[in-house]
């Protein structure tokens, strides 16, 4: 139940990042996001026909994309997410 939940939240928070535009243009966030909707459904459709590996490697794959994205997002100045852990470090 759980890992539905989750795989239900990250489809819906990727289709939300294409609101989210810089200049009015689409992003590098933007293919990550069609990454992660894609490899959640194949993730989906593994565990669908009992292929418990795929379905590992798809979610372990989203996972660490998911990871990596934030530590991007994180590390770049200027983004919201930047100045909200600096402050944290910073007060």
């Amino acid at each position: 139940m759980m890992g539905r939940a989750w795989a239900y939240l990250m489809i819906i928070s990727c289709l939300l990042t294409f609101g989210i535009k810089h200049q009015g243009r689409f992003g590098w966030l933007h293919l990550l996001s069609l990454f992660t909707i894609y490899s959640v459904v194949q993730g989906i459709r593994a565990i669908k026909r009992k292929d418990i590996k795929a379905h590992q490697r798809s979610m372990t794959g989203s996972y660490i994309g998911a990871v990596i994205a934030f530590m991007w997002a994180a590390s770049e100045p200027g983004r919201l997410v930047n100045t909200w852990i600096s402050s944290l470090f910073n007060s």
